[in-house]
This record gives C-alpha cells, structure tokens and sequence, in this order.
C-alpha cells in the first residue's frame, strides 16, 4: 500500500502537475492532455512489455490502457484545479495491480 500512496502521487505530480501543467501554458487544453498522456503512456510501455512481451498485441493494448488513463487524469486535474481526484483514482489504480500481482505470486507459488 505504502508504494501505491507514494508512486501514485508522485507520478501526478509529475505527469500532471508539472508536464500537463507547464504544457498548457504553450498549448491548448486538448493537445496538452493528449501530448502529456502520450508521455506517461510511453513511459509505462517499458514497465508493461517487461512483464507482457513477446505479446506485443497485448503490451500495445495495456499501453493504450494507461494512455488513456492518463488522459482521464489530466482532464480532471483540469476540470478540478486539483491534484486529490487523479491521485486518488491513481493509487485505487495502482492498489487493485498490486493485489492482482500478489495474488498471481502466492497462487503460483501454491502450484
């Protein structure tokens, strides 16, 4: 849980407050949802094809998934003023992989 809080809230700091953030200063709204989403999925598309790969198909559809994510994030940062609603639904996020990542763990180990 104590990496899901921090994580979490580190990333929103980061990929919203400071790049969405600073990027809607030179851009409009949407490209800068877009341009920043783009961003943090990119940066994701290492973490997923560690754990996903050769299955590029399914890497690529993850990716999209956290894309997407991030756009959803940046929009209610947007919307909001605030950080508290994308950093919640992104540690909700976050918790729910670790869980399935333990449970995928203990479950293998059993067999």
């Amino acid at each position: 849980m104590f990496y899901s809080l921090i994580h979490s809230l580190l990333e929103e700091y980061y990929w919203r407050w400071f790049v969405f953030g600073r990027l809607r200063s030179y851009v409009p709204t949407l490209p800068a949802v877009l341009i920043s989403s783009a961003a943090f999925m990119s940066h994701h598309v290492i973490l997923v094809g560690i754990y996903f790969a050769p299955n590029w198909p399914l890497v690529t559809l993850l990716s999209l998934g956290v894309g997407v994510g991030g756009a959803v994030w940046a929009w209610i940062y947007h919307r909001s003023g605030s950080l508290l609603g994308p950093w919640f639904s992104h540690l909700l996020i976050d918790a729910v992989l670790m869980l399935i990542g333990y449970d995928m763990v203990f479950r293998l180990a059993a067999q």
